[in-house]
């Protein structure tokens, strides 16, 4: 059974210590203008951090919209640096002992 992309519907993003959010969302946007609008941020933010849950596991981190950006637009996307997961860091810090709510 082949297996189908997992298609991009939106992308939020909010800095610390800022009420503001900057969301990429198929309610204004195609799959291609999302992926292109978020890549363009990360390429003019080289030195902005992500930090989130997940974010560098294959089926659901950055490595997903790396992948649909090359799928969708032919080309390599640009890099995605400084990227911390939260689950990593606490169960490096506690172990794999810490019991998740």
């Amino acid at each position: 059974m082949k297996k189908h992309p997992v298609k991009i519907s939106a992308i939020t993003l909010s800095e610390y210590g800022n009420d503001e959010a900057i969301t990429y969302s198929r309610a204004s946007k195609t799959e291609e203008e999302i992926l292109s609008a978020f890549f363009k941020y990360v390429e003019d933010n080289p030195d902005k951090i992500y930090v989130g849950w997940n974010l560098k596991n294959i089926s659901y981190g950055t490595q997903v919209l790396e992948r649909r950006y090359k799928e969708l637009l032919g080309k390599e996307p640009p890099i995605i640096k400084n990227v911390f997961d939260l689950d990593g860091i606490i169960e490096e810090r506690y172990g794999k002992k810490i019991h998740w709510a």
